[in-house]
């Protein structure tokens, strides 16, 4: 038996996100959605994943 390609590998592991990459982005939604018209009140209120959902479909956005 021959040795494989699962043998000789590093393992490898994917880096994981930081603390100032995730401000990082957050601040930046922020400002994203500052500027597509949404009060600093209810940015005050949402958390990152509203923010993302919000920043998909910045038309629905505008009409609500």
């Amino acid at each position: 038996m021959g040795t494989g390609r699962t043998d000789n590998k590093a393992p490898i592991t994917r880096p994981k996100k930081g603390t100032s990459e995730r401000t990082r982005r957050v601040n930046t939604h922020k400002k994203r959605l500052s500027a597509l018209g949404v009060s600093d009140e209810a940015l005050v209120h949402l958390n990152p994943k509203e923010m993302r959902e919000l920043l998909r479909k910045p038309a629905l956005l505008k009409t609500a």
